[in-house]
């Protein structure tokens, strides 16, 4: 089976290895501290967090993202999210639900947004926050973060964004593009277990969370409590442990406090070794050009791709139009029943499929493979395309990247 969707993605062999470890301990001994304390650390570095701080919480990748919003937004909040897909109005709805009130500039699927229709929202009174999604999976699109966060710095607004399908495989520095609240989780490029959220906040982030004028409405999402948890039952008792005194006993908002799973940390834990093992940079690059053949090997066959441009092309996951005609779903229940590949639904309309090349996904062998499959699939469908163009217009891609 070729897992080649846009998420949730193969699970590295290391993550494997540590989800199958006994749980011997709980997560309130130094064993288990000693894997947080390290997951923070490579978390960190491959987000660029070097003033900015990472949390781990429990939950799904949208948990983060609606703790976030919450933390930072009060009622009546203004919010320029800039919507160019699904998720980017996954972000405006969420902005809502938070009791913000999302400005939103609209962008066409495949294309980047205007930056003088950004920096006019920006200037609208009320504003609080610019939000934008890093990779829109739902149409394969990669968003100018940092373009985004040098207009953002113009201001005195917090630069809000979703990276959670772009951190791994697309290059992302959080301090140095002034990004405020990251938003990430493993299931994506990471290649790690689907259920905790991970969010990056900066020292700018945490004074507006200080400076709220009433309590944050929440306790498991409340940023303050999983910063606790990270400062103090991780981070001071390993250390009481360490030095043989006392544990810490903190006062927190409630006689006990949410913690993330055990499981799913030292999952984390292993598909960052993998990463750090083959090198951030090398395994950045295996993503850029496992797209790109991606992407030359679906032109090949006469397809078209959602991206309008190849800045605008994202290397981990590529959208494509399908013959006029064809249904997605029939086409991907063909693909898993012929060959064994799993790609990802048309969010944006039943005319497009994904191709996700992330994480354990973005490997030479598994682009040429479901290329393969894809033409075979699509001529069973009528299709009149030369067989094998796409593979070979992929190999030569592959070849001259030297992946």
């Amino acid at each position: 089976m070729f897992n080649m969707s846009a998420g949730q993605t193969m699970l590295s062999p290391s993550c494997l290895d540590e989800m199958r470890r006994q749980m011997e301990t709980p997560i309130y001994y130094p064993a288990y501290w000693d894997i947080e304390e390290e997951v923070l650390r490579l978390l960190s570095r491959l987000v660029g967090a070097r003033e900015s701080e990472m949390l781990i919480m429990a939950g799904s990748a949208t948990y983060g993202i609606e703790a976030g919003l919450r933390n930072v937004l009060e009622p009546g909040d203004k919010v320029v999210v800039i919507h160019g897909g699904i998720f980017g109005q996954v972000m405006a709805d969420l902005v809502r639900i938070t009791g913000g009130a999302p400005l939103v500039v609209k962008v066409p699927p495949g294309e980047a947004p205007d930056f003088d229709s950004v920096r006019a929202s920006l200037a609208t009174p009320g504003v609080k926050a610019l939000a934008v999604i890093a990779v829109e999976t739902s149409t394969g699109t990669l968003f100018p973060v940092e373009r985004l966060g040098a207009l953002v710095r113009e201001t005195d607004k917090l630069f809000l964004v979703d990276a959670i399908s772009a951190v791994g495989g697309q290059e992302f520095d959080m301090d140095a593009w002034g990004v405020d609240l990251c938003f990430a989780s493993p299931q994506k490029c990471l290649s790690g277990p689907q259920g905790l959220a991970l969010v990056g906040v900066s020292p700018k982030a945490w004074q507006a969370i200080d400076a709220r004028t009433r309590e944050v409405d929440t306790l498991c999402l409340d940023l303050r409590v999983w910063r606790r948890y990270h400062e103090v039952k991780v981070r001071a008792m390993n250390r009481a442990w360490r030095d043989d005194t006392r544990e810490p006993k903190p006062a927190g908002r409630a006689a006990h406090e949410p913690t993330p799973s055990g499981p799913l940390v030292r999952g984390l834990y292993g598909a960052l070794k993998d990463i750090f093992a083959e090198g951030p940079d090398g395994f950045r690059k295996r993503h850029a050009a496992c797209a790109a053949a991606v992407r030359a090997g679906v032109r090949a066959m006469g397809l078209d791709i959602v991206a309008r441009s190849e800045d605008t092309a994202s290397s981990v996951v590529t959208v494509i139009y399908l013959p006029p005609g064809l249904y997605e779903k029939d086409l991907r229940a063909a693909l898993l029943r012929r060959w064994g590949v799993a790609i990802g639904n048309g969010e944006i309309g039943d005319h497009t499929v994904r191709v996700g090349t992330m994480g354990m996904g973005a490997q030479p062998k598994n682009v040429l493979y479901t290329l393969a499959a894809l033409e075979d699939c699509l001529q069973s469908f009528g299709w009149k395309g030369r067989r094998g163009a796409a593979v070979s217009a992929a190999q030569a891609v592959l070849t001259k990247s030297g992946v």
